[in-house]
């Protein structure tokens, strides 16, 4: 029923996700256990339970005489249906009838009693109610065992995603942030951090932590336009920033309201890179 789940990355490669496939076969108590199997097999088991029953209601007949002649098949009927299904335990319930009946009423030789029939529709309808409700808890724990594949593979896909846009982000000659509307950095790529800071002391600090008193005045205007859903293109050369050329975009929800801005900086080509600690001359 459930397949092999693959995902095929955008670098040519199969890779298998581990935490889906883990839940390839679901593992419950309510079966069936032979989903899937041949249909003599799982119909056979049905009439195997069945004889078996019999067989050990027979051997306790000395024990019980004629008390709950069909209560035993009852579990019978539960049992098929956890084990090989509905159809099957729909099959189980019909021939207990007529595999019982010839054992405890003496048919054909002696006449049936009314109360045996009586007997036998109760266990028709019970057996019914224990196949239909077995059924319905198959079901249910079916979708909820594809559901939780499904939410794995989705987990795992956008884990891989996210792997590969960094490792692309981190690539690229550029600085790359994304940061919230409070001003606070949640991603930063190789470049941006080697300007500014390691990961553990640039992410989740805010805007003036990480430009600095003396830079975050000149850089605060933009980050508060993007902020307000405005589009931002600029070059910096004032005091206490390093010459740079500044991409801001906002990230806008389904509403309209901005969730943060996206932003990538490069730094002027005509200028020497320097380390952000090192002092600039004043541009005019």
């Amino acid at each position: 029923m459930f397949k092999q789940i693959v995902r095929v990355d955008p670098f040519g490669t199969n890779t298998e996700n581990p935490a889906a496939h883990s839940l390839a076969r679901p593992g419950n108590l309510a079966g069936p256990f032979l989903q899937g199997e041949p249909l003599v097999l799982r119909y056979g088991a049905a009439i195997a339970i069945v004889l078996l029953t019999a067989g050990l209601r027979l051997a306790l007949s000395p024990l019980l005489e004629d008390q709950a002649l069909l209560l035993p098949f009852i579990l019978a009927v539960l049992g098929t249906s956890i084990l090989a299904g509905s159809g099957p335990a729909l099959l189980a319930s019909a021939f207990t009838p007529v595999l019982v009946t010839p054992i405890f009423t003496g048919w054909p030789l002696e006449a049936i009693a009314p109360a045996w029939w009586g007997h036998v529709v109760f266990f028709l309808v019970i057996s019914g109610a224990v196949t239909h409700v077995m059924h319905s808890l198959q079901q249910a724990m079916r979708v909820e065992h594809a559901v939780q594949v499904a939410m794995r593979q989705l987990e795992w896909e956008a884990q891989q995603s996210e792997a590969q846009m960094r490792l692309m982000a981190d690539a690229l000659p550029f600085l790359i942030a994304y940061v919230d509307d409070k001003q606070r950095y949640r991603f930063a790529n190789k470049e941006h951090r080697q300007w500014f800071a390691e990961p553990a002391a640039l992410i989740g600090r805010h805007a003036q932590h990480v430009w600095g008193d003396e830079a975050y005045p000149t850089i605060r205007p933009h980050i508060e336009a993007a902020l307000s859903g405005s589009a931002v293109d600029c070059e910096i050369e004032q005091a206490g920033c390093r010459p740079m050329r500044v991409h801001l975009r906002p990230d806008l929800a389904l509403d309209g309201t901005v969730k943060g801005l996206f932003a990538t900086i490069e730094g002027l080509t005509d200028r020497r890179r320097r380390p952000w600690s090192e002092p600039i001359e004043r541009v005019e």
